[in-house]
Order: C-alpha cells, then sequence, then structure tokens
C-alpha cells in the first residue's frame, strides 16, 4: 500500500485542499484516481511519510486505484451525432461496459485521452475550433 495526497475534482478539475489516502497501486503525482464510487481526485504527492498520519492512521481510508479519461463519439445519423461522452474508468474494457449501459451500441468510436489530443479533435481545440460537444455523461444504475 502507498500513501498518497489527493485533491478532489470539483468539473473536472483538482480544488480545495490535500486529503490523506492509501492506495493499492503505485501513482504518480498528476494520476487520476477514484476515491470512492462516486468521487474522482487527482494525486498531489506520493511517498508520504507515515509519521504525518500517526494520531488518525486507522481512520485513513483505501481508494479504489488509478482512473482515466476516455471519450466516445457519436456517427453520422446517431441521436448524438456532433457530440461526445467522457467516461472515467479503471481500463478501457470498463468504460466501454458502462457507455454500453448508457448508450447501448448507438456511438462511434472510443478514444484514450492521449489518442483524442493527438487526433484531428485535438488539432481543432488547440486552434480554438469546436469540433463537438461534450454531453454529460451519467452512469446508469439498475433499480433493485
Amino acid at each position: 500500500m502507498y500513501l498518497i495526497k489527493v485533491r478532489f475534482l470539483k468539473d473536472g478539475i483538482a480544488s480545495g485542499r490535500d486529503y490523506t489516502y492509501w492506495c493499492p497501486e503505485e501513482v504518480a503525482v498528476c494520476d487520476y484516481i477514484q476515491i470512492n464510487e462516486n468521487m474522482r481526485g487527482q494525486v498531489t504527492q506520493i511517498d508520504v511519510p507515515e509519521s504525518e498520519i500517526e494520531s488518525y492512521k486507522d481512520k485513513v481510508k483505501t481508494v479504489i486505484g488509478k482512473t482515466q479519461k476516455f471519450i466516445f463519439t457519436f456517427g453520422e445519423g446517431q441521436e448524438y451525432m456532433g457530440h461526445f461522452v467522457v467516461v472515467w474508468a479503471n481500463n478501457d474494457t470498463i468504460a466501454r461496459a458502462d457507455m454500453i449501459s448508457a448508450y447501448g451500441n448507438k456511438w462511434a468510436f472510443q478514444y484514450t485521452e492521449d489518442e483524442w489530443k493527438a487526433g484531428e479533435h485535438g488539432k481543432a481545440a488547440a486552434l480554438g475550433l469546436e469540433v463537438e460537444t461534450e454531453i454529460k455523461f451519467e452512469k446508469k444504475v439498475e433499480e433493485k
């Protein structure tokens, strides 16, 4: 287990104060992590000395693990053509499953954040052009 400091994400931006967590995997500063089922954060410090948490060590929680951004687009003739969805997940398989859960097979392509930035979308954004509009992704929850 690794002891790290994290800032919560608010509208995709790390903000507020740092919180200390245990992490089950090695991470780097600036990595995104899934704190719990609903919250994500950004790592602000790694290798935090245990002496910093000595007085409350038994209360420090463990994060789920590293997460990353995946971008899904919609194609010609689809309901959300010209839009994209950002899905945060631990890997591409989970991201794809979440997207299928929310939109079925009515979407076109899946990209990692690096692929998105390296492609035409990233080049257009660098020029200040908006090629597509993001729509908020909401994971569907099955009712029991």
